[in-house]
């Protein structure tokens, strides 16, 4: 006994395929357009929280005396860069020593991570966890330099340098630490010496 389908059900049984067949095809089409087409189209995407500094800038050359070479990074190593006005007083230790706990919490990769304050005068209390650097010229040259490169001035903040003394990245000084751990874990992540 074969059964007979209706002239509706025929027509249906005809449009399912294309339906199918359009659901796998519709995505692909539109994927080809906003990458192939129009790639302007499609919003861009930034992984980073900090804002990039373009071209980055060559503290070795930029700060005249070389001020942060005393962090001394070897390659694939970076620099966590506390900046700020004035003394490394209550203010600055406490953001120097989140940066520390930021290094400690990425763990075997905290080792090739080095953090320093570039302050404008001595601090009236000793800090031997970090690196006190002590040039008001530099700390205004690095502002400065950050503030045209990035788009935005900052009396104090913190910089992500890598091993030859480029400044690549910028934040606030109150950005949120997760924020700051992250693109330092990519940074440490595509760095690493195999």
């Amino acid at each position: 006994m074969t059964e007979h389908l209706s002239t509706p059900q025929l027509q249906r049984s005809r449009w399912v395929p294309l339906a199918v067949l359009a659901a796998f095809v519709a995505p692909i089409l539109v994927a080809w357009w906003f990458a192939i087409l129009h790639p302007e189209a499609a919003p861009p995407r930034q992984l980073n929280h900090g804002e990039l500094i373009h071209p980055p800038i060559d503290l070795a050359a930029v700060l005249a005396g070389a001020a942060l070479t005393k962090l001394k990074l070897a390659p694939a190593e970076w620099g966590l860069v506390y900046f700020g006005a004035g003394p490394c007083a209550n203010e600055c230790v406490s953001h120097v020593e989140l940066l520390a706990t930021i290094r400690g919490l990425l763990g075997a990769q905290g080792a090739r991570v080095h953090v320093a304050a570039l302050v404008d005068s001595l601090p009236s209390t000793p800090t031997g966890q970090f690196i006190t650097i002590v040039d008001r010229g530099a700390r205004i040259l690095l502002a400065r330099e950050a503030a045209a490169r990035s788009g935005s001035m900052r009396e104090s903040g913190v910089v992500i340098v890598d091993s030859q003394y480029l400044a690549m990245m910028i934040f606030s000084a109150d950005a949120p630490p997760a924020n700051i751990k992250e693109d330092l874990k990519r940074l440490l992540r595509g760095s690493a010496i195999r």
